[in-house]
């Protein structure tokens, strides 16, 4: 689309879609909205069974019809149809790779114990980018680990630094968020995959849960939104040092993962709306993803200078895009003739209000924002009726 939005925009063609409209022939075509990928969670045919050579040739051909269209790679949710086919995956990492675009992948395992492990999901990966030669991006190296960061990270650095084209990102949280529906969520042995006592390390609507209460959701609102805590980093230090590890893994961009918001009823929140209503509950890295970063891991723990910090939540995204996304090449750098996409804050005040118990409240901190040289906030106030946002699309279509 043409028309302008507040932020540059852009996305990668959704494989997840293209075989859930190839395996679930019953489900309407895909609309794009998350109401129809909660439904999609319902059937069971998508996410655990291989293609038929059919089906394979529809998946694929869906994925290359957006590639054409300016996708910016190819997004493979693996950790939502982990039965998928590993030839599949192949296939895959050959198209991006026929395009010059990146895959990126939420990984086929979480799990920080043998067999299916995050550890074994990676090794799939490296193996791809190394017998295609397809760059391969590691969605949230944090919460796809779990409890296995610090083995699943060296493995990661082993195959950079064997100059295999292999990247990551991660949110400096060390809570999850999905639908209760997902595969990750299921099997006697979910819990002890996911490294935790207990079932209550489960939230919904900011309200722990029991296995009887997940179990229930499970088979009456498999697409209920609920946040999945696997670390807890600002209360162990264990924990903490693991966040670290994938938080700044060298390279890596700090990326939210932004999850819609829903009410505290469970239904979506819809259109351009702001402020946000009251009751609107997500994921809080959907909105103090880069304050939390800033305030922790600049001003708490001095962890990173703040030019770095800034090369973490900006340059190196573009970075990572930038061989299959030319307009990337503007983006992240403060210098003459590059877009004056800019930021400008109160370092010693920017803090991240939003907790998982008020995940809508707002970061402080904030004064200008400018994109393409126009802004968006204005000493501190949204400026509502600015859409200087550009479409970002791969160099096939330019």
């Amino acid at each position: 689309a043409a028309e302008g939005r507040p932020i540059n925009y852009g996305a990668s063609v959704a494989w997840t879609y293209a075989r859930i409209e190839a395996k679930e022939p019953t489900m309407p075509a895909p609309d794009g909205t998350i109401v129809w990928f909660q439904q999609a969670f319902s059937k069971n045919n998508w996410q655990n069974t291989l293609a038929t050579p059919d089906e394979l040739k529809q998946i694929l051909g869906s994925v290359e019809q957006g590639l054409k269209e300016g996708g910016l790679g190819i997004g493979i949710n693996a950790g939502y149809a982990p039965g998928y086919g590993h030839k599949e995956y192949y296939e895959l990492a050959k198209l991006a790779k026929s395009y010059e675009v990146p895959t990126y992948t939420h990984v086929r395992y979480l799990n920080s114990a043998e067999p299916q492990s995050s550890f074994e999901a990676y090794q799939e990966l490296i193996s791809l980018s190394a017998t295609t030669g397809a760059h391969m991006h590691i969605c949230h190296l944090n919460s796809t680990s779990v409890q296995d960061i610090e083995d699943c990270a060296d493995l990661v650095q082993s195959a950079i630094d064997q100059g295999l084209a292999v990247t990551t990102e991660a949110y400096p949280y060390g809570a999850g968020s999905s639908v209760i529906g997902a595969e990750v969520f299921r099997g006697d042995d979910w819990l002890q995959r996911w490294g935790v006592p207990s079932a209550s390390y489960m939230e919904a609507n900011g309200k722990a849960l029991n296995q009887e209460k997940v179990t229930e959701l499970q088979a009456t609102a498999p697409g209920t939104v609920v946040v999945m805590h696997f670390l807890k980093p600002d209360e162990n230090k264990e924990d903490r040092a693991k966040m670290d590890r994938s938080v700044l893994f060298p390279g890596a961009a700090i990326a939210s993962d932004a999850m819609p918001w829903m009410d505290d009823k469970g239904a979506l929140i819809e259109g351009d709306v702001w402020p946000l209503p009251s009751n609107a509950i997500a994921h809080p890295r959907s909105i103090a993803c880069y304050s939390r970063f800033i305030e922790k891991y600049v001003n708490e723990y001095k962890a990173v200078s703040l030019v770095e910090a800034m090369e973490r939540t900006s340059l190196n995204a573009c970075r990572i895009l930038e061989d299959a996304i030319p307009q990337m090449l503007n983006k992240g750098r403060v210098q003459v003739g590059k877009d004056a996409d800019l930021a400008i804050f109160k370092l010693d005040e920017v803090k991240a209000v939003a907790t998982f118990e008020k995940p809508n409240a707002l970061s402080t901190g904030m004064e200008y924002v400018l994109v393409n040289g126009t802004p968006i906030i204005e000493a501190g106030e949204m400026l509502l009726d600015s859409n200087p946002g550009e479409a970002v699309r791969n160099k096939v279509t330019g």
